[in-house]
């Protein structure tokens, strides 16, 4: 249909990764043979997709173990699948996984028709819907052995930005369907279709930042003004040192000194607060652990920076005390 100068790879999918959540099928229930048998009603769930050979290919997706469809997956072939890690890792429970077999019904119906085949091949997990903190497990399965009107064209073009190659998809379709028999709803690309999905959480996250970066202002000018106001009521401390030898780089010290032990006190409570509200903050952390010592490493070093900065000018302004003005007054 298209033709093959910059074109790398040519797929067909009923979901792509981040665009349709959950795919047109959506979730199929399954059995794997040789596993223990669950109640009716609560049969292990994994997401469900059709995809041509080349599928994999084209999103540079790799295959871990076994192989990737292909043409002699027809019709009239012996039934198979593809799976994920998540897949063997959360259901397979040490089974072998290729030549495993298992029992897929992609319907609740009690009467629904239960296909078993068997897995010829395990891909590395993908995020398919934007609200994942890991992978689902998924079952692929051939486009010829379950076909679908609901379609997605995948091109991957050899150089270049895909984006490139919408004009002679859209040629290539319209020299094929010359009665106009089908819609072709959108051309995206990857980025554009992972960009939209994920624009709802990009507007939250610039929130969030927004207002953590207000809160962080608003910290460093209570932190000023505290100092500021501490300094002032020490002015006639710092002179009468000052007049019995102690240097300005003495004065600096001591009221850096003082911010130093404030600042360390309010950073072990802030530490140990953040333990208990710890389980809280795992549901708005994406892929970061509220435990990562990294991370908390770096909330304590931005902390300590705004403090130091907002320490600085009056730790500047305490050691330029003059001891006739400090004592003037008094």
């Amino acid at each position: 249909m298209l033709a093959s100068g910059n074109v790398k790879q040519l797929a067909w999918s009923s979901a792509l990764p981040m665009g349709t959540p959950g795919g047109t099928i959506g979730n199929a229930a399954f059995d794997v043979e040789g596993a223990a048998a669950q109640a009716k009603g609560q049969q292990a769930v994994a997401d469900y997709q059709i995809v041509s050979p080349g599928y994999l290919s084209a999103l540079d997706i790799r295959v871990l173990s076994g192989r990737e469809f292909s043409d002699t997956d027809r019709a009239d072939s012996v039934p198979v699948c593809m799976v994920n890690q998540t897949f063997v890792d959360t259901h397979l429970g040490g089974i072998t996984p290729l030549g495993a077999r298992i029992a897929i019904r992609t319907s609740t119906a009690p009467d629904a028709k239960v296909t078993v085949r068997e897995i010829v091949g395990v891909s590395a997990p993908v995020m398919a819907r934007a609200t994942e903190i890991d992978a689902a497990p998924k079952i692929y399965v051939p486009l010829a052995q379950r076909p679908t009107d609901d379609i997605f064209l995948l091109v991957q073009p050899k150089v270049g930005s895909a984006s490139a190659l919408i004009p002679q998809v859209r040629a290539a379709i319209a020299r094929v369907d010359t009665e106009q028999l089908v819609t072709v709803s959108d051309l995206m690309t990857l980025e554009e279709i992972a960009a939209d999905a994920t624009s709802r959480h990009r507007f939250r996250a610039v929130l969030v930042l927004a207002f953590a970066s207000l809160a962080l202002l608003l910290a460093m000018v209570g932190v000023f003004g505290i100092l500021a106001w501490s300094v002032q009521q020490r002015v006639r401390d710092f002179g009468v040192r000052m007049a019995v030898g102690a240097t300005a780089n003495d004065v600096l010290r001591l009221v850096l000194r003082g911010a130093l032990v404030l600042t360390v006190s309010s950073l072990l409570i802030g530490l140990l607060l953040a333990v208990p509200m710890g389980r809280w903050m795992a549901s708005v952390l994406y892929g970061v652990s509220p435990f990562d010592p990294l991370t908390l490493a770096m909330v304590m070093l931005v902390l300590a920076l705004t403090t130091l900065l907002a320490t600085l000018v009056p730790a500047l302004k305490a050691a330029r005390v003059h001891p006739v003005e400090a004592m003037r007054g008094y």
